[in-house]
């Protein structure tokens, strides 16, 4: 295998990076080819980790990859620079796309229309309405979740440096995506649903290939395995990028997990923004919870950070809602009716504080439903069109009585609970909680029920609303960045997971003050070619091709053009001293 070269590639060798303003996120107008934003070195946080500074260009940009992959909108990404594009959708693999340069108008438009193809091909299966193949991508979720749905591209840093870029996506709109969501035993410590998620992706490693990085390079083939195992490097010319939104967070903090454990990948070569993050590690990871190269932006009132396991990896904040988020990104109606709506689902809501409450909240709710419901209402359930989609198939798929189906879930979440706690669950708290949630039963149906479950759970959570309209977290990001407040999780010995509060609010990096930006990559021989496999001729030839790659990447040695040879020479004198001419041996 070849070895990848060290030392930067000549000037036009390299892509060009876009101009900042040839193409911007349609949600926060940032320049979508800043990619100096991404790759800052490492320094303290307000806890004491060592993580990339808080920046807000790169939160930015990491909120319109994390939007990008449910549109999968690529065309102002690709006219920004960002090329060998790969979409993966369950185990479906689109990779290559890639931005053509200095081709004829013909070659170009066969590009065009071949990458078009490979999107719209990962458009169809994201929004398969199949029936059959629902039902096939259904019972392949019964033993293993599988449908992992990601974006990986490329993007030249400058110097000799490159920004690989993978956004995760959440959960889609077919109903077995939130198989792997409910998957709440553990697996080496981690949420089955999403640990199995990440397995997919990883498998995917040797086939995720980036064919425009590889050309400038003098590669003939260049992978994300290949990328990673370079990473393991403080000198790796490539800095990773990730970033996802609700189970795509999830996917991102086990992956960067397996990159740091598994592959050797060293923390300040990543950063990764969440968005709606949930809780993903139970047991113990081997490192600080909070070490992650990890940030993930939460909203107080969106419940799903608070569940998943029992703690996140990296450093979270926490923005605390108020009337202006709510105002501006929620929807909600300001009648009475509705705002009462609003209170009684609370009330059904009220427990869920981490991953266990919700588990005994889940509970309770099945026990409570088939307690109030006749089982001709809850069987009426199957026979109805749901406004949201997964539970409109989840009952058309569920072939059995809804009641026997709502006292397995029942005996699942207990299962569940001591699966993440360790201990079983408490039977008074159940009962106390079926107790405070009868009377909202007997005044509402069971459609009424799930609506306002729905009401109050969805616009917390959003990135946008139609029509690109703000959600929580576009507006987190574009106008409550300063009120973020900071803390990480702990381990607790013998006990759960505790959060560490940080003081005030985070600080983001000055404004204008990019830092040094991306280092050059160090050059370095190739394996095999050390001075004792070569003769002093090619050693000293060899060092002075060095020179010219330190004179390249900005490194200005002070002698070694004109100290070396001579060096070189006198050792030749010794070891080989020069015969007189016409005499043989």
């Amino acid at each position: 295998m070849r070895t990848m070269p060290k030392a930067a590639p000549p000037a036009e060798a390299e892509p060009k990076p876009a101009p900042d303003t040839a193409a911007r996120g349609c949600l926060t107008n940032v320049a979508l080819g800043e990619v100096r934003r991404l790759c800052r070195a490492p320094a303290p946080d307000p806890l004491g980790y060592p993580r990339p500074p808080l920046d807000r260009a790169a939160l930015a940009l990491s909120l319109e990859l994390a939007y990008m992959t449910y549109t999968l909108d690529l065309e102002p990404w690709m006219r920004a620079g960002w090329t060998d594009i790969s979409i993966q959708v369950d185990n479906l693999l689109q990779s290559g796309v890639t931005v053509g340069e200095s081709e004829s108008a013909s070659s170009e438009n066969v590009r065009a229309l071949i990458n078009a193809w490979k999107v719209a091909r990962a458009r169809m299966a994201l929004r398969e309405h199949n029936p059959l193949a629902q039902i096939r991508g259904a019972f392949r979720q019964r033993e293993k979740s599988d449908t992992i749905k990601a974006v990986t591209m490329l993007h030249p840093a400058g110097r000799g440096r490159y920004v690989v870029a993978i956004g995760f996506m959440g959960t889609g709109s077919r109903f077995y995506d939130w198989f792997s969501n409910f998957r709440f035993t553990t697996e080496n410590g981690f949420h089955k649903g999403f640990a199995q998620l990440t397995d997919c992706f990883e498998q995917s490693a040797d086939r995720i290939l980036f064919p425009g990085a590889a050309a400038a390079l003098g590669l003939p083939r260049l992978t994300l395995r290949n990328i990673l195992a370079d990473m393991r490097s403080p000198d790796s010319r490539f800095s990773l990028w990730m970033a996802g939104h609700s189970q795509g967070a999830a996917v991102m903090q086990v992956f960067c997990h397996r990159l740091l454990e598994d592959w050797g990948v060293l923390p300040g070569n990543i950063v990764g923004y969440g968005f709606a993050s949930p809780t993903t590690a139970a047991g113990d990871t081997g490192r600080a919870p909070g070490s992650y190269p990890l940030f993930h932006v939460l909203n107080s009132e969106d419940l799903v950070p608070r569940v998943g396991a029992l703690k996140h990896l990296g450093l979270c904040l926490r923005y605390r809602a108020d009337d202006a988020l709510r105002d501006a990104a929620y929807g909600w109606s300001a009648e009475p009716d509705a705002a009462r709506e609003r209170a009684e689902a609370e009330t059904l809501l009220r427990h869920v504080e981490d991953t266990p409450t919700m588990l005994e909240t889940l509970a309770a709710f099945c026990e409570t439903m088939i307690e109030e419901k006749t089982e001709e209402s809850l069987n009426a359930l199957m026979e109805k069109r749901w406004s949201i989609p997964p539970l409109d198939k989840a009952f058309s798929y569920a072939g059995d009585k809804a009641g026997d189906t709502l006292k397995r879930m029942a005996r699942y979440a207990r299962v569940a609970y001591r699966s993440v706690s360790g201990r079983r669950m408490e039977e008074g708290t159940v009962a106390a909680l079926r107790a405070e949630m009868a009377p909202v039963f007997r005044a509402h149906t069971v459609r009424a029920l799930l609506g306002m479950l729905a009401t109050r759970l969805h616009p917390p959570h959003m990135l946008s609303r139609a029509h690109r309209q703000p959600g929580s977290y576009g507006y987190i990001v574009t106008r409550g960045g300063d009120r973020l407040e900071p803390f990480v999780w702990e381990d607790v010995p013998g006990g759960l997971p505790a959060p560490r509060q940080g003081k005030g609010y985070a600080a983001f990096a000055p404004v204008g003050r990019p830092g040094a930006g991306p280092r050059a990559a160090k050059p370095r021989r190739p394996a095999g070619r050390s001075a004792r496999n070569r003769g002093i001729g090619a050693l000293r030839a060899g060092r002075q091709t060095r020179c010219v790659h330190d004179a390249v990447s900005g490194r200005q040695p002070a002698s070694c053009a004109v100290y070396l040879p001579s060096v070189a020479s006198a050792v030749r004198g010794l070891l080989w001293p020069r015969r007189r001419k016409g005499r043989r041996g």
